[in-house]
C-alpha cells in the first residue's frame, strides 16, 4: 500500500510541475543559459520588394559560438529541457539528427499576428542560435511551415515554400 501511495504522490508531482511555456517565456529562458550571450535585441522595419510591410516587430537572438564539446553538452541539454516545456502543437517545422538541429516553433499573439521561436544548434560546431520575433505576418509563417527540410549528415536546412515571407532560408552546418 505504501508502494502504491508513493507512486501516486510522484505522478502527482510530476503532473504538477509539467507547465506550458510560451515562446517568449522559452527566449528568456533559452536567453539566460550559461555561455549563451544576446547578440541582437532591435526593432526590425521589413521590407519586401523595397516596399515597407511593417516596423513593429521586434528580433531577438541569443547564442553561443565555438563551445568545446563539454559546454555544447550542457548548453545542449539545457536547450532541449526548455524546449520540451514548449506545447509540440507550436512545433511548424523542425530536424534532428544529434549532429545538427533546427526546430521553428509559431504562436499567435495578440496584435493579431504571430510570434515565432527559431533554435539551431550544430554539436559539431559547438554552435547554438535562438530568434524569437514578433509579429510575423501569416504569409511569412506559411512560407517556414511548407519549407522543404534537408537533413543530411551535419547539415540542416529549411528552404522556405517561396520568397514573399520575412523570415529566409534557415541553414545549420551547410556546407
Amino acid at each position: 500500500m505504501k508502494k502504491y501511495i508513493l507512486i501516486l504522490f510522484a505522478l502527482t508531482f510530476s503532473v504538477l510541475g509539467s507547465y506550458a511555456m510560451n515562446l517568449r517565456e522559452a527566449y528568456n529562458a533559452l536567453s539566460n543559459l550559461p555561455k549563451i550571450t544576446t547578440e541582437l535585441n532591435d526593432t526590425l522595419t521589413v521590407s519586401i520588394n523595397n516596399n515597407v510591410i511593417g516596423n513593429s516587430s521586434i528580433m531577438k537572438v541569443a547564442g553561443a559560438h565555438n563551445l568545446n564539446s563539454e559546454d555544447i553538452k550542457t548548453v545542449g541539454n539545457s536547450t532541449f529541457a526548455i524546449l520540451n516545456q514548449i506545447p509540440l502543437s507550436y512545433m511548424i517545422n523542425g530536424g534532428n539528427n544529434g549532429l545538427v538541429a533546427a526546430f521553428v516553433y509559431c504562436t499567435p499573439n495578440e496584435n493579431g499576428s504571430n510570434d515565432m521561436l527559431i533554435v539551431t544548434m550544430s554539436g559539431e560546431q559547438g554552435d547554438l542560435t535562438y530568434l524569437y520575433v514578433t509579429d510575423v505576418n501569416e504569409s511569412s509563417k506559411l512560407c517556414i511551415q511548407e519549407g522543404k527540410l534537408t537533413l543530411k549528415d551535419s547539415s540542416l536546412s529549411i528552404i522556405p515554400s517561396n520568397n514573399n515571407g520575412i523570415i529566409g532560408a534557415i541553414r545549420v552546418n551547410c556546407k
